[in-house]
């Protein structure tokens, strides 16, 4: 494949590439388009308000626990600001809505590709490590409360490199001439298999999580305050790392659909374009339950919520008293 793409060539491999199907009505494309861009909106919102909470709370700086929350948030904010733009633009060509078509170049459409999904992907890495984590802080809490932070810098380091290598291997198999057969593979391996072993890590370890706090050994009362927080916070990271995996559950449904069902092209555009839409908003929302999961479960991140606003409230207010006549 040649290093740049014609129009024709490129929508072909648009099409191949997984983008919704093409020459629909605008009609049927714009309250996807409306809908995802409220949904993108309010993912950034939402976490930049996250960001600044667990950056100037003292107590969740203080903890290395937060390194990994706070790298989370900043995957899910970048879903909805480099992500979620990426998304709407891809529904946009499905259906012919822009004005201004650029003649793209192969490497400018892998590069598209690849940031459409890199930061989910990260963000699902994180949710990983974060299981892990918890389970070293629920064996092992005193060496846990002593756990150098270059530990989690590392940590957070490994993350991004998974994620990056993920698309790295995907953008490989979408520069081959076989292309329709590499992105079934590409489904298969770099999503199914991701997914599933991520899932996999997640569920054993806090079910091993469960076990000790069920059966385990009574909780030392020299350790009691930092144990009950401790397995308070792993509560909270559970409930976020099985509502992202939920919302990440649709796309595999969907990848396993195509592959059973030998007459899935037969469904019509119409009903396939739906159908991946409700799917994308799914895999898009893995970035906004988060911060609803915090505000529900978590009384400090409330708490500096409150004090962000009424911080910025003094200062309008402030801003507003008049100077005294001199």
């Amino acid at each position: 494949m040649s290093s740049g793409l014609s129009n024709r060539t490129w929508d072909n491999t648009s099409q191949n590439a997984g983008d919704p199907s093409p020459l629909l009505p605008i009609s049927e494309c714009l309250p996807w388009i409306v809908l995802l861009i409220t949904e993108t909106l309010v993912i950034v919102v939402l976490n930049a308000i996250t960001m600044t909470v667990f950056m100037t709370q003292r107590q969740m700086k203080r903890r290395g626990t937060y390194i990994l929350v706070r790298n989370l948030t900043i995957c899910d904010f970048l879903v909805g600001a480099i992500s979620g733009a990426l998304q709407v633009d891809r529904i946009g060509e499905s259906c012919d809505c822009w004005e201004f078509k650029a003649d793209l170049k192969l490497w400018t459409f892998l590069l598209k590709f690849a940031f459409t999904h890199v930061f989910s992907f990260a963000s699902l890495a994180n949710l990983v490590a974060i299981s892990v984590e918890r389970v070293h802080a629920t064996y092992r809490p005193s060496s846990h409360v002593f756990m150098n932070r270059r530990a989690y810098y590392i940590a957070v380091a490994i993350i991004w490199l998974v994620a990056i290598t993920r698309e790295a291997l995907q953008i490989a198999l979408l520069q081959g001439e076989r292309l329709k057969k590499n992105i079934f593979i590409s489904n298969i391996t770099l999503y199914m298999v991701y997914y599933l072993i991520s899932l996999l890590i997640v569920c054993v370890s806090y079910l091993s999580i469960f076990l000790k706090v069920r059966f385990g050994p009574r909780v030392n009362p020299m350790n009691h305050a930092v144990i009950i927080r401790e397995r308070r916070l792993s509560a909270i990271l559970f409930a976020v790392s099985v509502a992202s995996l939920i919302t990440l559950l649709p796309v595999s449904l969907f990848i396993c659909l195509q592959w059973l069902y030998d007459d899935f092209n037969s469904l019509g555009k119409s009903v396939i374009f739906h159908t991946k839409m409700i799917v994308v908003t799914f895999f898009v929302a893995n970035s906004l339950v988060n911060p609803v999961i915090y505000a529900m479960r978590m009384r400090g991140f409330r708490a500096g919520v409150a004090n962000l606003f009424c911080a910025t409230r003094a200062k309008a207010n402030s801003a507003d008293i008049p100077l005294p006549k001199l």
